[in-house]
């Protein structure tokens, strides 16, 4: 190839991944946490695609996830490079950082809980469908964690 076909090879290519479609392209998710009621423990929180693998992420080696202390909870807690797709994210407030959620004798959480579009039922598991939120490129959302 000669030396003068590799700039515009070069700008060839640059310029059909700035026209690519926003849908092929990975983003970021921005999650900022509230509604913590205290600045103790950790709080950790995943993503992730697979309907059956929420809130917990469990089963699914594609979820991410990032644990940071409760302290630092009001910066947002950033996931990159996500395909674009349906995700559902959820938040635990790990106050006593054992690494899983705190309940009582019957079963009932102890410690906080939240996921995206504030879906939270009363008697049961969050459920995918409810809080399933739609990333086509970078954006951000707020998981309020919530107590029994």
């Amino acid at each position: 190839m000669p030396s003068s076909a590799a700039p515009r090879l070069l700008l060839a290519c640059l310029a059909a991944l700035a026209c690519a479609p926003a849908s092929a392209r990975a983003a970021d998710l921005s999650v900022r946490i509230e509604g913590l009621r205290n600045a103790q423990g950790v709080v950790s929180v995943c993503v992730t695609a697979k309907a059956d693998a929420f809130p917990g992420c469990d089963g699914d080696p594609a979820a991410r996830r990032q644990t940071v202390r409760a302290s630092e909870a009001g910066r947002p807690v950033v996931f990159r490079n996500l395909a674009p797709g349906t995700y559902a994210v959820a938040a635990l407030h790990d106050e006593n950082a054992d690494g899983r959620l705190g309940t009582n004798f019957l079963g009932i959480p102890t410690e906080g809980i939240g996921v995206s579009n504030d879906a939270l039922p009363t008697f049961s598991a969050p459920r995918f469908r409810d809080a399933a939120v739609r990333l086509e490129g970078s954006g951000s959302l707020s998981v309020r964690v919530r107590y029994r």
